[in-house]
């Protein structure tokens, strides 16, 4: 099976091989062109000397790029090592998370709208998970190296990981509970600043459900996913 290529091809890459031709060529030229008809008659090496200036200038240039294509490889690779990190460190955030005696998923589903049960534990545990997804999607976002199919399938992945894990599991309870959390009442059932959380939430919920929908990786015209896209549109503007 062919690799598939994580990077945009560069035109550093064009250069340095057009260079090194450029080079070879060079001096096969002056070589066949100062070369006697006769192999056992000595190269004149005047004419090496002449264009000496010449020849150093552009090795001196494609090694320079030689140097800069390393260092660049360098940067791809440390940034798809960040991604693979940064993938999996929320995965482990998710698989970790405990609340009301409770891990991974079913903990992060225990959320309780009442005040008497201190949640400030699973408000902080679930901040830091959104946080991963939201840091881990803008290294995705802002990496100019990764070219648009390799950008394509990391989306995918976290945004499979937030579908499955996150987004039903907390929009449901959510939901459930939307009565109960108003303006009005919200501070007697939850942490106060959990309602920034949710909305950072939503915005997420939606993100993801538009890329899988828009990409046929999930049905989104259905009567049940719209209704879902138009509760946390409405969540997400009732919340701070």
């Amino acid at each position: 099976m062919k690799k598939k290529k994580l990077f945009k091809d560069s035109i550093g890459d064009k250069i340095l091989w057009f260079g090194t031709i450029f080079i070879l060529l060079f001096i096969l030229i002056i070589f066949l062109v100062n070369r006697p008809y006769s192999l056992k008659t000595p190269v004149e090496t005047k004419f090496f000397a002449d264009y000496s200036a010449v020849l150093i200038a552009v090795i001196s240039v494609i090694t320079i790029l030689y140097l800069y294509k390393t260092y660049l490889e360098t940067v791809k690779q440390n940034s798809r090592i960040a991604l693979e990190t940064s993938f999996k460190l929320i995965d482990e955030q998710i698989t970790n998370f405990s609340f009301n005696s409770m891990k991974g998923i079913e903990g992060i589903g225990s959320l309780t709208f009442n005040k008497e049960i201190d949640n400030s534990n699973y408000y902080n545990q679930f901040t830091l998970i959104i946080s991963l997804f939201e840091n881990h999607i803008n290294l995705i976002e802002n990496n100019t190296f990764f070219n648009d199919q390799a950008k394509k399938t990391f989306y995918k992945l976290v945004w499979f990981l937030f579908y499955s894990k996150i987004l039903w599991t907390v929009f449901y309870k959510i939901d459930n509970n939307w009565a109960n959390y108003s303006h009005k009442n919200r501070e007697n059932v939850v942490h106060d600043d959990f309602g920034i959380t949710l909305k950072r939430f939503c915005i997420l919920a939606l993100d993801c459900l538009n890329f899988l929908g828009n990409n046929e990786l999930i049905v989104i015209n259905n009567t049940h996913k719209k209704n879902v896209i138009n509760q946390l549109t409405n969540m997400k503007g009732g919340l701070s």
